[in-house]
């Protein structure tokens, strides 16, 4: 029997899971309004379900999540029923008109995808995690995963049709997981995962310095191992985000202490702080971090980067929060708010703004519009006066941080829908991946007015995308 996957480990418990909730994918695809759609589509089998993490290429979206139960219901027109063992996670790909392409199931060993990648060429790369054996079924039939004992980190290419093209295991004997993806512009992939005691893969190894390390791998459009590096503490670190801009690479990740893989040395603020970290593409090496945090405790959103390598970061803080100066100091205006920073390709602050009122606001994901001149920020809202909760867009200016737009609950919240991931379309189009555990329509929340009907289990996955993909300067 496959070992159980076991995600309990105190402190780090309490940071993982909210920076799971709070960091999204974020890709960008230029496109034309006569190529995207209007349309959702939900995914589910008779137990609880979860959408997770969603890619676009040009020429649509795939979309990724787990399910419970012995088979998946893919809502795409007309449903198609795929069989399965006892539930796992899925990968799905639609076109732009909603319709299926393909779609791969990973199941056994507890198995779960958390991130995906869509090339320009449509193959897609995922990653995650199993215990023990799982198996992946797709439109070529069933291939095996091997692990060891614990829980390890996966990475899998597939083609443009869904067909495997190759799959990597970091095994290790007490746990690794893949947990982020960015493509590093070359058919290749960068991956963000985190292990315990050690990690080797093909000819390199890695010590962790605590109990629960990063690790950042790069691998060829072939699977090869270009390099493998790790940042630790004393205490514990957890998965933020990933983008590549040329020749930089960047990592977005929080620690409970003082990482000794930074020089000058990293010394800590709070119960967790956001690093930032800036790396070399060809070799992994880091150029310089920043660290962002207070008192308390900060957890890594999301973070975006333009052609000229300046790189925009969203974090979550409680209580106050700083970058480089303590006198330069955010004090949160509710439980937690949002600190939204722009950096320079070399490390210095070009602006800093909070985001927050009287309840709670979590960073989920950010992206650059396709004219380079706007971020869109998403973020969860609950205000503790009017009681209201969903996911906000706000439009940014890119020149100063300033506001130029704000949509108060696209996506309704609560018992409704939970959005876990965005890709944008242009500037107004996205695609959107996330949870919905109500069995009717919100009639006032047009993002949801299409789904009519549930698929029998206690939570569904859904997928979709909207609005025109014209670029607005």
């Amino acid at each position: 029997m496959a070992p159980k996957v076991n995600m309990r480990h105190s402190p780090y418990t309490i940071l993982a899971r909210v920076a799971l909730l709070a960091t999204c994918n974020f890709a960008t695809v230029a496109a034309t309004a006569e190529q995207t759609g209007h349309w959702t589509r939900t995914i589910g089998g008779p137990g609880r379900d979860n959408g997770q993490a969603v890619a676009v290429s040009a020429d649509g979206v795939c979309s990724s999540g787990s399910f419970q139960g012995a088979s998946l219901s893919i809502g795409s027109g007309s449903d198609e029923v795929v069989p399965a063992d006892s539930g796992g996670s899925f990968v799905v790909c639609f076109d732009t008109a909603g319709t299926l392409q393909w779609h791969a199931l990973v199941s056994g060993g507890g198995a779960q995808i958390q991130a995906i990648v869509r090339l320009p060429n449509n193959q897609v790369y995922a990653a995650g995690l199993f215990g023990g054996e799982a198996s992946i079924q797709g439109p070529d039939g069933s291939h095996a995963l091997h692990g060891m004992a614990g829980v390890d980190a996966f990475v899998v290419k597939l083609a443009a049709d869904g067909k495997l093209l190759w799959v990597k295991v970091f095994a290790n004997r007490l746990g690794s997981q893949a947990w982020k993806l960015a493509p590093d512009g070359n058919g290749g992939v960068i991956v963000q995962g985190t292990y315990q005691d050690s990690l080797a893969v093909e000819d390199i190894q890695l010590t962790a310095v605590g109990q629960r390390d990063l690790f950042l791998a790069r691998m060829d459009a072939d699977g090869h191992l270009l390099w493998l590096r790790s940042l630790g503490s004393k205490n514990n670190e957890a998965f933020g985000d990933l983008a590549v801009s040329g020749n930089i690479v960047y990592e977005l990740l929080a620690t409970e202490g003082s990482i000794v893989d930074l020089s000058p040395v990293d010394l800590g603020r709070g119960h967790s702080d956001v690093i930032l970290v800036q790396r070399n593409l060809s070799d992994g090496q880091v150029n310089w971090y920043r660290r962002i945090g207070g008192r308390v405790m900060d957890f890594p959103g999301s973070l975006t980067v333009d052609d000229t390598g300046d790189v925009y970061v969203a974090v979550s803080f409680q209580d106050r929060a700083w970058i480089i100066r303590p006198e330069d100091t955010y004090t949160s205006h509710g439980s937690m708010d949002i600190l939204v920073a722009a950096f320079d390709s070399k490390g210095g602050i070009r602006w800093t703004h909070r985001r927050g009122d009287d309840g709670v606001e979590m960073a989920s994901t950010m992206m650059l519009n396709c004219s380079g001149k706007l971020l869109m920020l998403a973020y969860l809202r609950s205000s503790t006066i009017s009681s209201a909760s969903g996911t906000v867009l706000e439009q940014i200016s890119v020149e100063d941080g300033q506001a130029r737009d704000i949509t108060a609950e696209v996506f309704p919240g609560q018992n409704n829908m939970q959005v876990m991931s965005l890709a944008a379309f242009g500037e107004r189009g996205f695609a959107f991946t996330g949870t919905s555990s109500n069995t009717k329509p919100d009639d006032g929340v047009a993002i949801m007015s299409e789904i009519s009907r549930r698929l029998g289990g206690k939570s569904d996955a859904v997928t979709g995308m909207r609005g025109s993909g014209s670029c607005l300067n």
